[in-house]
């Protein structure tokens, strides 16, 4: 699972909680900010979450262990 937490507001931190991949390694944001990445190595699939709806939009299937971080 991923929690993302939204720090708009320090008093009031809003924490929301992603069901995603299992073994769960590297990832990074896309380039507009929304969607986050995250390489399920283990598993050889990326999971894709949309930062502005809290969900999960996509587990896609690699076929290679996945590496979408900046070190890629």
């Amino acid at each position: 699972k991923v929690l993302m937490v939204d720090y708009s507001d320090l008093k009031n931190l809003k924490t929301t909680e992603v069901e995603a991949e299992r073994f769960l390694h590297d990832g990074g944001l896309d380039s507009s900010g929304r969607y986050f990445m995250v390489a399920a190595n283990a598993r050889n699939k990326v999971s894709v979450i949309d930062t502005k709806d809290g969900k999960l939009v996509a587990n896609v299937t690699t076929g290679a262990t996945p590496h979408p971080g900046r070190g890629a």
